[in-house]
Parts: structure tokens; C-alpha cells; sequence
């Protein structure tokens, strides 16, 4: 029983991870390690920030809820010159 919950808790946390997949930007091997992408664009200037790690705001500052659908997330490169997004992810 032990072994089929845990193939049954890693069979979900897969599943999950391919629910969220524009949202990953590495997976691992076996033991299942993925890791969220750290970048998001602004769709009407194209401009590539740093995600902050509370994930509401650009490291220089820019609110992603003000208006959301002007925001993607990307696993491009930051573009952003501004104190905060400067510093490569």
C-alpha cells in the first residue's frame, strides 16, 4: 500500500506540473524537481522583467495585477534596464 500512494502522490505532482507547463522553466530526473520560470513580458512594449519572488510584482516594481492581461510569463532573458531587473536571472 505505502508504494503505490507514493507513485500516486508522484503520478499527481507530474500531472500538476503539466497543468502549469508555460509556467516551468527546468524539470529534474526521477526524484521530480521543477522549477518556475523567473521572467515575465509586458506584452504591449515587449520588455522582459525579473519576476519578484512574491510573484505580484517585477523586481523593479511594476504591479503584474494592475493589469494582468499585459503580462506573460516568459523564460526569455531580462531586457529590463531598471534597478532590480537588471541583474540577470
Amino acid at each position: 500500500m505505502t508504494a503505490e500512494m507514493g507513485m500516486a502522490i508522484l503520478a499527481g505532482a507530474i500531472g500538476l506540473a503539466f497543468v502549469n507547463i508555460d509556467k516551468i522553466s527546468k524539470f529534474k530526473g526521477a526524484g521530480f524537481e521543477a522549477e518556475m520560470c523567473k521572467t515575465v513580458i509586458h506584452k504591449p512594449t515587449g520588455v522582459i522583467h525579473k519576476r519578484a519572488e512574491d510573484g505580484k510584482t517585477t523586481g523593479c516594481g511594476e504591479n503584474l495585477q494592475t493589469h494582468p492581461e499585459a503580462w506573460e510569463i516568459s523564460t526569455e532573458k531580462v531586457t529590463c534596464h531598471h534597478s532590480g531587473c537588471r541583474d540577470d536571472t
